[in-house]
């Protein structure tokens, strides 16, 4: 996994430790934007950071730096998803092969994690790793 792209979406003065984040993760447009408001709305008052990760994953036999989508169309689109959210919000856009396991290493240890329906062997690793789970459906 390399982290290609990391960049804040808006700003404020959101904590920088690690265990004040909440992760949501990444599985399409309209589930990954009701999971940010759903952290949104428990970050409120809590001075917590969210940040939204992304498992971009490039096949073989593509080099791992080399994704057959941009870097720079990931950004804008990942700018474009988190914009009309009331917050801010990290994006960190994960070069992988195995998006699963790039996820799992890229969460901050016994984190909030907020994960679409519909990933359950995602969340029960995360679970496994002992992270707390929010599905949002």
């Amino acid at each position: 996994m390399i982290p290609a792209k990391t960049f804040l979406v808006a700003s404020t003065s959101a904590a920088q430790r690690p265990d004040s984040r909440i992760y949501v993760i990444f599985a399409d447009n309209a589930r990954a934007k009701s999971a940010l408001r759903t952290a949104v709305a428990h970050a409120r008052g809590l001075d917590m950071q969210i940040e939204l990760l992304v498992a971009h994953v490039t096949p073989f036999p593509l080099p791992l730096e080399e994704p057959p989508v941009s870097l720079d169309f990931m950004e804008r689109a990942m700018s474009e998803l988190v914009a009309d959210i009331d917050g801010a919000v990290l994006v960190s856009i994960l070069l992988c092969r195995d998006s699963d396991e790039a996820l799992r290493k890229a969460v901050g240890p016994e984190s909030l994690v907020v994960i679409p329906v519909g990933m359950p062997k995602l969340a029960r690793l995360l679970a496994a790793d002992g992270h707390r789970l929010m599905v949002i459906h």
